[in-house]
């Protein structure tokens, strides 16, 4: 299996606190709707409780799911994809955009918190595809141990990015609310 889940978090908190200088001078210089973009790409890329994660949750505590409750979850996760590939896109276009202004260690930071997000989406999606096998193939029950190790590893991984996404977006609101 390939760990999707290598992401440096003290680089992208150091990333954190480089991008909200960017972000400052950006509100200095009146761009405002700059920070507004980063505001809304990185809720764009944040993981919400529902749908997926509330499967994963399910899953964590061995609860049996079906074919139908996986399915859901794909189609949501599904219906987001190009909604988030171009908010990590927009993100990444910002940083090089503001390259001069942060250091290199802040802008593989910022790849760092993409690569997480793009890295929990194909760790989800092999996942789910491994769990709809077992299913089909009544084997789930069996390893019902390993998929909540593995479901929990998933979730905690999520709410880590969360973590640093949510310190830069609380951050960007003071800066954008400050005239």
């Amino acid at each position: 299996m390939i760990d999707y889940f290598a992401l440096d978090f003290a680089k992208a908190f150091a990333l954190i606190r480089e991008l909200t200088k960017v972000v400052g001078l950006a509100i200095g210089i009146g761009k405002k709707q700059e920070v507004r973009r980063v505001l809304r790409d990185l809720r764009s890329i944040y993981f919400f409780p529902d749908r997926t994660f509330a499967l994963l949750d399910r899953m964590a505590k061995g609860e049996t799911i079906s074919l139908t409750d996986l399915e859901r979850a794909e189609i949501g996760f599904a219906n987001s994809e190009k909604n988030v590939f171009e908010a990590m896109e927009s993100l990444e276009e910002f940083a090089h955009k503001n390259s001069t202004e942060v250091s290199i260690e802040a802008l593989s930071g910022m790849r760092a918190i993409i690569g997480g997000k793009g890295g929990a989406r194909l760790g989800i999606i092999e996942f789910f595809m491994e769990i709809e096998d077992q299913i089909r193939t009544g084997k789930y029950d069996a390893n019902m141990g390993e998929i909540s190790v593995r479901a929990e590893t998933l979730k905690a991984f999520i709410v880590e990015l969360n973590a640093r996404i949510d310190d830069v977006d609380q951050h960007l609101l003071k800066l954008d609310q400050k005239d």
